[in-house]
């Protein structure tokens, strides 16, 4: 065989090879499935039939190499479909595990949206989220003239950013607050609403009160015991998680009646169990305290459902034609007044 064949063959070859792992890492990346599951996988190209030879690679060469170069080749397709359209920019500000700031910024374009950056923040404010913002849209090639809504939260900060900053640069823009957070915003202020702080209290003593792992155990023992069921784990109310308080909340409107039993069981000196006994000391206390408990549960709980709805659309909330406005409006909780709470 002449020396120049074998040469391209040995290219060719080579380059089949470099093709296939590269779609074999996108698949797992699509896929989300960890690199490391390739050093157990039989997987082989046509190739590699032929020869025989392996294609499974070190997981950290895949990491270093391929990853990278398929997420550029990633983002290269996601610009390409984003520019020179109109556009939206929806902006999210969450938390990671280690309770740092990340925003994530997604682009829609044509009913279609797409993540393009993941900014990690020491500090959120109205400095770092404007900069964070403008300077994801400059490294995406992105003409601001063609942005037409900039979806946020209602947080002081979000509305100061596009008021002093981004207006000026998108003249053609108008700033839409996120419908799920002012959902969030209407279901914060019966937390906070003075006539149900022992609810609030019961909550996040609760919360205190099932930390250890051995008590959840025993918890779960003592239902199956009283109620002759299996007890689900009690729900943790979580500040950055939506519901999670009124999850709570209906949680313990279905358990209350048993937590006086079961914590005088434990034989506990904590602050926690200690104030939870002292709120359940008599039986008038345990029915008011239920009285409360079941109208929050009950009343909004369709706040709970629009939320859950809202958060599994495939749609950022504020502009898709999701009808859950309406909904809302007929929620019970929201029609009383004070006055009327005082006569619960």
């Amino acid at each position: 065989m002449p020396l120049q064949t074998t040469i391209t063959s040995v290219k060719a070859s080579a380059h089949s090879r470099r093709e296939f792992i590269q779609d074999l890492v996108t698949v797992c990346a699509e896929s989300d499935i960890p690199l490391k599951k390739n050093k157990n996988a039989t997987a082989v190209s046509s190739e590699a039939l032929q020869t025989g030879r392996s294609v499974a690679q070190n997981e950290r060469r895949l990491r270093q190499t391929h990853l990278p170069r398929g997420f550029d080749q990633h983002m290269t397709a996601v610009r390409q479909k984003i520019s020179w359209k109109k556009f939206a920019v929806v902006v999210d500000k969450t938390t990671d595990a280690r309770d740092c700031s990340v925003l994530n910024i997604i682009i829609g374009v044509e009913n279609q949206y797409f993540l393009v950056d993941v900014i990690f923040m020491d500090k959120c404010n109205y400095s770092t989220f404007s900069q964070a913002i403008l300077a994801s849209l400059h490294s995406n090639d992105l003409n601001l003239n063609d942005a037409w809504a900039v979806v946020t939260d209602n947080a002081s900060y979000c509305l100061k950013t596009y008021k002093e900053v981004l207006k000026e640069v998108m003249p053609n823009s108008f700033n839409v607050t996120c419908l799920c957070h002012v959902i969030n915003l209407v279901g914060e202020t019966w937390q906070n609403y003075k006539y149900f702080s022992e609810v609030a209290s019961l909550v996040t003593w609760m919360r205190s009160v099932f930390k250890k792992p051995a008590r959840k155990r025993r918890w779960v023992s003592f239902h199956i015991m009283k109620e002759f069921v299996q007890a689900k784990d009690p729900r943790e109310a979580v500040s950055s998680r939506w519901n999670s308080w009124y999850e709570a909340v209906k949680y313990h409107t279905e358990h209350v009646h048993l937590y006086r039993e079961f914590l005088l069981a434990e034989k506990s000196a904590s602050q926690a169990v200690t104030n939870i006994l002292s709120q359940l000391e008599t039986e008038e206390k345990v029915q008011a305290l239920t009285v409360k408990l079941t109208f929050l549960s009950d009343g909004c709980s369709k706040l709970k459902t629009a939320l859950s709805t809202l958060e599994g659309t495939h749609r950022p909330t504020a502009v898709s034609e999701c009808k859950i406005p309406n909904s809302c409006r007929s929620c019970s909780a929201l029609h009383l007044l004070p006055s009327q709470l005082s006569r619960l």
